[in-house]
């Protein structure tokens, strides 16, 4: 319990009505999501949560590689049990829900 505080406080996570009861919701790491997956990092072509993009270069840099940013594989991985969801329309909007603490 002193673990859930102590993140809540400090702003890692947050509690939603929708997960009160089921545990709570952390912040997706995007640029952490693409490089557990290989890439070297995260950038966005719009402001919705769709708009994150993951890529890496060819070397000498003449390539660039993009994919998609997989946020449920994120999830999994840092908080076992929880899933991917989209609480605000926009790139930060999503959150592994379900999180125990």
């Amino acid at each position: 319990m002193m673990l859930a505080a102590l993140l809540l406080a400090s702003g890692f996570i947050g509690v939603t009505a929708a997960s009160a009861s089921a545990g709570v919701q952390a912040t997706i790491d995007v640029q952490k999501a693409c490089q557990i997956k290989g890439y070297l990092g995260a950038s966005f072509w719009n402001t919705g949560p769709y708009g994150w993009y993951c890529y890496s270069f060819s070397i000498p840099p003449t390539t660039m590689y993009t994919a998609a940013v997989d946020m449920q594989n994120y999830c999994t991985r840092y908080w076992p049990g929880s899933r991917a969801i989209i609480v605000n329309w926009n790139l930060y909007g999503w959150k592994c829900d379900g999180v125990r603490v």
